[in-house]
């Protein structure tokens, strides 16, 4: 319980920077700005690819907003990303300072929060990591299960 807790202010101190930090896109006629970075990931049988921010990258790990394909965003985060060349395996027990995959906010509706309980994370180079064979775990005790697969790549950094 003690992760999820840490693991969701990492969520919540990078929703407020993103929120204080909010990059104009120099035209206002432009109505998609160019962000940095891509993503292209599978949640539950619906891919995903829009960004709605910069994937950044700091000390607490990756994370960025997507379009959810209803006229929203959902966040996606992994705290505590691994080395270059390195796979982290996922799990809902894992220590405190291990690397998950967590989705706030959508994009699956009646979840706000989903948190990966296995699968894995390598990261494939400084900047682009895959994420494979994931269960999502949302609900009442994160007993519902949601599959994810993909990959991100890394457009923006802060302090590392």
């Amino acid at each position: 319980m003690k992760k999820l807790i840490t693991a969701f202010a990492i969520i919540i101190s990078i929703s407020v920077m993103f929120s204080a930090c909010k990059k104009s896109s120099g035209d206002p006629l432009d109505p998609s700005p160019a962000y940095k970075g891509s993503f292209n990931v599978n949640i539950n049988g619906i891919s995903y690819s829009t960004l709605k921010s910069d994937v950044y990258e700091m000390d607490e790990g990756v994370t960025f907003y997507a379009d959810d394909k209803k006229g929203g965003q959902f966040q996606i985060a992994i705290p505590n990303i691994p080395a270059v060349g390195e796979t982290a395996t996922l799990d809902l027990e894992a220590p405190e300072n291990a690397t998950m995959v967590l989705v706030a906010l959508g994009p699956i509706d009646g979840y706000s929060t989903l948190v990966a309980g296995s699968g894995t994370v390598k990261r494939e180079s400084a900047d682009k990591y895959t994420l494979a064979n994931i269960t999502l775990f949302g609900g009442n005790g994160f007993t519902d299960e949601f599959p994810m697969s993909g990959t991100v790549t890394v457009g923006a950094y802060g302090n590392r």
